[in-house]
């Protein structure tokens, strides 16, 4: 089996699966932490910090970012989840430790301008807008919300207009410090370079990581019920959920199965 892990003395997890005669690779950072983790006060904030990592460091800014990546033929992305928040770089096997550098460079040392702020607060209430424009899009943040009420676990992933509108750029570096430790961060790398080589610079470069702080997550409360917004379309759609099985148990596969069937 080719997949190997590797936890660094920081708690920073590498693994990898390197596939020999593949000249590509993808590489990324994965972050145990997601809007479930956020104060519902602050509903919005991991979204929020995601975009805000490209924007900038004391020695590259938001186009250098970009740039250096695609200068080399490379492609970055990222995405929020309700659990996770993941930011990843896909180029050619020799350029793996630019990508590590490009990254552990926005995960420690981003630098939040206030003028980028205040371009992404546009950028994320423009999203908020057409999603709450787009049934078949909005449909999940209502079902997550109905099932899962007044808590982090059924808030929307974008946050509210009035939450984004009011985010102030400590919020963003608490947030940071708070969660994008090591023992909840993860370099994870698929392609054609050797795991001991993604582990030597994922020490070299991750040397500024914060300690963890001890936290206490309150469990999620699956309450479910019913939510109907009637508009003036020629669509209908419609969400039917129930509390699943955690992930570990026997009967999980069969309820993937049962739900891939019943879709």
């Amino acid at each position: 089996m080719s997949i190997e892990i590797t936890t660094l003395p920081s708690g920073l997890r590498v693994i990898t699966d390197y596939v020999p005669g593949i000249d590509s690779v993808a590489i990324g950072i994965w972050a145990d932490v997601g809007t479930r983790h956020e104060d519902l006060v602050h509903n919005g904030v991991a979204h929020m910090v995601e975009h805000m990592l490209f924007k900038g460091t004391p020695t590259r800014n938001a186009l250098e970012i970009s740039e250096q990546v695609e200068d080399v033929g490379g492609s970055m992305n990222a995405y929020t989840g309700r659990e996770n928040t993941a930011y990843y770089i896909r180029l050619l096997k020799e350029d793996f430790a630019l990508a590590l550098e490009i990254l552990g460079d926005m995960v420690q040392n981003s630098t939040f301008p206030e003028d980028e702020i205040a371009k992404e607060r546009d950028v994320i209430l423009q999203e908020i807008g057409m999603t709450l424009d787009t049934p078949d899009d909005i449909i999940f943040d209502w079902y997550q919300e109905t099932a899962y009420p007044e808590q982090a676990l059924g808030a929307p992933i974008l946050g509210t207009a009035n939450i984004i509108e009011n985010m102030q750029r400590d919020t963003l570096f608490d947030y940071v410090k708070r969660f994008y430790t090591g023992e909840r961060l993860v370099i994870s790398a698929a392609g054609g370079v050797p795991h001991e080589d993604v582990v030597r610079e994922a020490e070299r470069i991750f040397s500024n990581l914060p300690s963890a702080a001890n936290q206490n997550f309150i469990a999620a409360d699956y309450r479910g019920g019913e939510h109907r917004v009637e508009k003036e379309l020629e669509q209908s759609h419609i969400v039917l959920g129930f509390q699943g099985i955690a992930r570990d148990d026997p009967d999980y596969y069969a309820s993937v199965l049962l739900s891939t069937i019943l879709g």
